[in-house]
C-alpha cells in the first residue's frame, strides 16, 4: 500500500511539474520554426505534448512540455540574417556497438521561412564526419550528405551551406542506391490533418519520381515533434497491397 502511494505522488508531481511553465513562457500547442511562432489550432483546447514559448531581445526560447518525460529547452540566436539553432546529441552510430558516446551535432540554420539543418558527429573534440546538409520548407526537403564531399569551414557558414544547397543540382549527382552514391535526395512533403506525406521527387533505380519515401503520423506537436511523429508508411504498403489483390 505504501509503494502505491508512493507512485502516485511521484506520477501527481510529474504530471503538476509538466503543467507549470516558468515566469514569462507563454503556453502554445506547438512551435512554427519557418515563422518562429507559438501557434494554437482555432477551438481546441492545448493537450499534451505541447510547448512553452518565451521571446526576449534577439533570443527565443522554446521548452517542449511532456508528461512523464525530461523537458527540452531550445534556443534560437538572432544572427542577423538567420537565426541559429544548436542541438548536441549523444548517440550510439555503430548498430550493436555499446557504450558509444560520440557527440552529434544539429546546427539549424532559419531564416525566409526556409530551415536549413547541418549536423555531424565529431571524434575526440575535433574531426567531424558523417556529414549532412538537409534544407527545408514548408513544401520541400533536399538531403545532401557527406558521399557529396562537401567541406564546411567555421568562419561564415551560413554563407558555405547556402552555397552548396544553392549549385547542389550543378555540382552533384541524386542518390543512386545500385552504385551507392548518396550525394543529394530532393522530396515534396505535404500534410492533411495529422499525417505528414514525403514523397520523392528525383527519383532513382529503385524508387520512381512520387512515390513516398515515408509517411508519418504526427502528434500534437506537428512537424515540431524531435521524434517528427511515428512511421506508418509499411502500414500503409500493405493495406494498398491487400486492396489491389481484391
Amino acid at each position: 500500500m505504501r509503494k502505491l502511494n508512493i507512485t502516485i505522488i511521484v506520477a501527481i508531481l510529474l504530471f503538476a511539474n509538466c503543467k507549470r511553465l516558468p515566469k514569462g513562457y507563454i503556453k502554445y500547442q506547438t512551435f512554427d520554426e519557418f515563422s518562429l511562432k507559438g501557434i494554437n489550432f482555432k477551438d481546441s483546447i492545448i493537450k499534451e505534448p505541447f510547448v512553452g514559448v518565451k521571446e526576449e531581445n534577439k533570443v527565443i526560447s522554446v521548452i517542449i512540455c511532456e508528461r512523464f518525460k525530461k523537458r527540452i529547452l531550445l534556443k534560437y540566436y538572432e544572427k542577423g540574417d538567420y537565426w541559429y539553432n544548436l542541438r548536441k546529441e549523444q548517440l550510439p552510430y555503430f548498430p550493436g556497438v555499446k557504450n558509444d558516446t560520440t557527440p552529434h551535432y544539429i546546427e539549424r540554420f532559419l531564416y525566409n521561412d526556409t530551415i536549413m539543418e547541418y549536423s555531424y558527429y565529431l571524434k575526440n573534440g575535433k574531426t567531424k564526419f558523417l556529414e549532412e546538409l538537409n534544407f527545408e520548407t514548408r513544401k520541400n526537403i533536399i538531403e545532401l550528405s557527406d558521399s557529396a564531399g562537401f567541406q564546411v569551414y567555421e568562419k561564415d557558414r551560413f554563407q558555405q551551406l547556402k552555397r552548396f544547397i544553392v549549385n547542389y543540382t550543378l555540382n552533384y549527382t541524386p542518390y543512386e542506391p545500385e552504385f551507392q552514391k548518396r550525394c543529394y535526395q530532393y522530396y515534396c512533403k505535404y500534410r492533411n490533418k495529422d499525417t505528414l506525406f514525403i514523397s520523392d521527387i528525383v527519383g532513382n533505380k529503385i524508387s520512381k519520381p512520387g512515390s513516398y519515401q515515408d509517411i508519418r503520423k504526427l502528434n500534437s506537436l506537428g512537424e515540431f515533434d524531435p521524434n517528427k511523429g511515428k512511421s506508418i508508411l509499411d502500414d500503409v504498403l500493405q493495406i494498398n497491397k491487400f486492396s489491389k489483390k481484391k
